[in-house]
């Protein structure tokens, strides 16, 4: 086993086994942890998950997976802990390129920063992954935008499921003077008639405990 600084710097290993990170990336106080090397022929079809899953760059064989239980941590998807406005990506030199290989072609901008895009990844994973409980770090988050709250998809339809999310002594304070929710359910697009069966599905088959 050894210690990585960051979650990108795994990648670089050529010793493919259990690791230890310290953070996210050089810019972030959070998302350190243990990281299993599981083997996959080939891993060609396997993508990076920021904070949870990175493939090797010197091998097309398995990847790194975060070792966990329980809930998802907003931590893991990169996080700062300041007390005043923290800078954008812009402002911390992250490049337009860099978001889009991360998270996403337009998922974040360089006008976003580290806490609203974790959150907002946080929320797209439970979605994505599956998992139904997500913790919040005992600290102060600061928003630029809207985060929107995941709906639960089984075989391509809405499944009834309860989302929990502790937001564990965190404060919310938003980092511009934009006018946005902090939280917001968006159903599933429809075609008329239909389209309010859709929306009501949503919100009748997937609740949230705060």
């Amino acid at each position: 086993m050894a210690f990585f600084k960051t979650f990108y710097d795994i990648a670089g290993s050529t010793s493919y086994t259990t690791h230890t990170i310290g953070a996210f990336d050089a810019n972030c106080s959070s998302g350190g942890g243990e990281f299993r090397f599981v083997p996959s022929v080939p891993n060609a079809s396997i993508t990076n998950i920021p904070g949870i899953r990175i493939k090797p760059t010197n091998s097309t064989v398995g990847y790194w997976e975060r070792v966990w239980e329980g809930s998802m941590n907003v931590g893991w998807f990169g996080c700062q802990n300041t007390t005043s406005t923290p800078l954008t990506f812009s402002a911390l030199g992250v490049s337009q390129a860099t978001l889009d290989s991360r998270y996403g072609v337009g998922f974040a901008t360089t006008s976003d920063n580290y806490d609203t895009t974790a959150i907002r990844y946080a929320l797209k994973m439970m979605e994505t992954l599956g998992y139904q409980s997500l913790t919040f770090e005992p600290k102060t988050y600061w928003l630029t935008r809207a985060c929107e709250l995941p709906v639960r998809i089984v075989g391509g339809k809405t499944g009834r499921g309860m989302f929990i999310i502790d937001g564990n002594g965190a404060t919310i304070v938003k980092a511009n003077t934009l006018q946005f929710n902090f939280f917001e359910r968006i159903p599933v697009q429809g075609t008329y008639p239909s389209v309010n069966d859709a929306v009501a599905a949503i919100y009748i088959d997937n609740g949230f405990t705060f």
